[in-house]
């Protein structure tokens, strides 16, 4: 990532010419490619436009590489920190390598990318976080060398403390992604649950920027949640699945954690406590003269006693 920004300094102030699409949005047919990224990085961007703007690279990219190429990854270059940033927690390495993993991710989709669909960056983040994800689980599946006795230890050569980070399970681009490669759901019901859901973005304005109708989308997001839920029931019950983490299993398994809790107060009776055992005054009942008792009253005696009960 060092490399990319730096690079991407030193071509910061060159012009780049847009395309027509482009540059009818943007109301410019060149721009600076630092003053480019900051217009792209408006979350009120049109899709269409951020499409019709990275389209114009990739294929600058395809027909010149070199430095074409670096500028596509200095524009993505705020994604792809957000990527590495979230898997680092999880990898048990050095933190370049799971960067030069994401970077390997977005260089190896920016050359095959179909430009005819829509959302050409959010594919391209996709594909790298995809790649880190797969590096990730490489390195952790990877057999841990022992090492030999008197060996050196990382703190006496003075490197960086090599710490095993225990991973973060139930994260919501973790779960997607594991649901994708498991073929549970696709990618692209995958990017719809990410926008909608994880985004907070507004399911009638990605149906716009789809040219998808209301309630066609709902249903087709309503049919892979279903999915998805079924799928992390049945990790959460396969122990050797290593289970889902806190968050999918509240949510799978408790859709009102709040309420489920109320109604089993409820249904617990109360102990009284050792205190109000001890202090509880014995109930007296009265036995007729007729030694008959009636119904729901202590036995009489089999002798009477001749007692006689003092008056009140």
């Amino acid at each position: 990532m060092d490399l990319v920004r730096s690079s991407f300094d030193r071509l910061a102030g060159a012009p780049i010419t847009l395309s027509a699409e482009g540059s009818s949005a943007l109301g410019s047919v060149e721009l600076r490619v630092d003053r480019l990224r900051d217009l792209l990085m408006d979350p009120g961007l049109p899709i269409t436009t951020v499409d019709a703007v990275w389209v114009c690279l990739v294929r600058r990219s395809r027909a010149e590489s070199g430095d074409a190429t670096m500028v596509c990854a200095g524009m993505a270059l705020p994604v792809l920190a957000a990527m590495s940033a979230r898997l680092s927690p999880r990898w048990t390495g050095d933190r370049a390598d799971i960067e030069a993993a994401v970077l390997c991710g977005f260089l190896t989709e920016l050359a095959s990318i179909d430009l005819d669909r829509p959302w050409v960056l959010h594919r391209l983040r996709w594909a790298a976080y995809r790649a880190g994800y797969a590096c990730m689980r490489e390195r952790r599946a990877a057999p841990t060398p022992t090492p030999w006795a008197g060996a050196p230890t990382r703190d006496d050569t003075g490197a960086r403390e090599h710490r095993l980070m225990l991973p973060r399970p139930g994260h919501p681009e973790l779960v997607l992604a594991d649901a994708v490669a498991a073929g549970v759901i696709t990618s692209a019901q995958a990017r719809l649950i990410a926008s909608t859901r994880l985004e907070r973005r507004s399911l009638t304005a990605v149906a716009a920027e789809r040219g998808a109708s209301y309630k066609a989308l709902q249903q087709v997001r309503r049919r892979a949640e279903h999915k998805l839920a079924a799928y992390l029931t049945e990790r959460m019950r396969n122990p050797d699945s290593g289970g889902i983490g806190e968050v999918s299993h509240g949510a799978v398994t408790s859709p009102n954690p709040t309420r489920a809790h109320t109604n089993r107060s409820r249904r617990r009776r109360r102990e009284p406590s050792r205190d109000e055992a001890s202090t509880a005054r014995p109930v007296l009942k009265t036995i007729p003269p007729t030694g008959v008792q009636g119904c729901g009253d202590t036995p009489a005696p089999a002798h009477p006693s001749s007692e006689v009960r003092r008056c009140a």
